[in-house]
């Protein structure tokens, strides 16, 4: 794999990117929820939750850069991710609240709350020195809330869930190709993610 390719795809499936895409697929995917929700609703739970989990966190890294806390948005040392992923995660629990609020199904409820669990994992690891992949973390939790909605709805979302899998392992050798991240932390990160979505929807 290219170092062009590689970078190509750590920024398509940027961690950032994983709860609306979460989401997307829930509403999107065959199921009741893809019938339940009013249009207008779907719209403002993916913008909300794109404020919340994308934008929000995304200026609070630019404003961490401009002052120096930060030396880039790729947060290579574990030092540079603490503020970043403790902010993200209370941005994921304002979203939490807000579908409690909306009365949203649990398992929209439960995917949310699980990633901000993850994202706080990754704040706890920063302190000792552990870089677990947010990407490959992202993924694996992507995959399990899928694996969950296709077994509570009795939908075969298998070619998705493959297709989830097979990018995976594509990030996963982008990540090591950049030397982003050892091996143990490629896998722990799709365990963390795989296995709190596993819990939690």
């Amino acid at each position: 794999m290219s170092i062009r390719l590689a970078n190509f795809l750590s920024k398509l499936f940027h961690p950032l990117f994983m709860p609306v895409l979460g989401m997307a697929i829930i509403f999107g995917s065959p199921t009741y929820f893809n019938y339940r929700y009013p249009f207008l609703l779907k719209v403002i739970v993916l913008g909300f939750l794109f404020l919340n989990t994308f934008i929000f966190p995304l200026i609070f890294s630019l404003l961490l850069k401009r002052r120096g806390a930060i030396k880039s948005l790729q947060m290579e040392t574990c030092k540079e991710r603490k503020w970043p992923y403790f902010f993200t995660t209370i941005m994921y629990l304002t979203s939490v609240w807000l579908f409690v609020k909306l009365n949203i199904s649990s398992i929209i409820l439960h995917f949310t709350l699980g990633a901000a669990v993850s994202i706080f994992i990754l704040f706890l690891a920063s302190f000792i020195n552990f870089k677990i992949s947010a990407h490959l973390l992202g993924l694996g939790g992507l995959i399990g809330m899928i694996l969950v909605l296709s077994l509570k709805t009795q939908v075969d979302l298998t070619s998705i869930i493959s297709a989830f899998i097979l990018i995976s392992g594509f990030v996963g050798i982008a990540r090591l190709k950049l030397k982003a991240h050892q091996p143990i932390e490629i896998y722990t990160g799709f365990l963390v993610g795989f296995l709190i979505q596993l819990y939690f929807v």
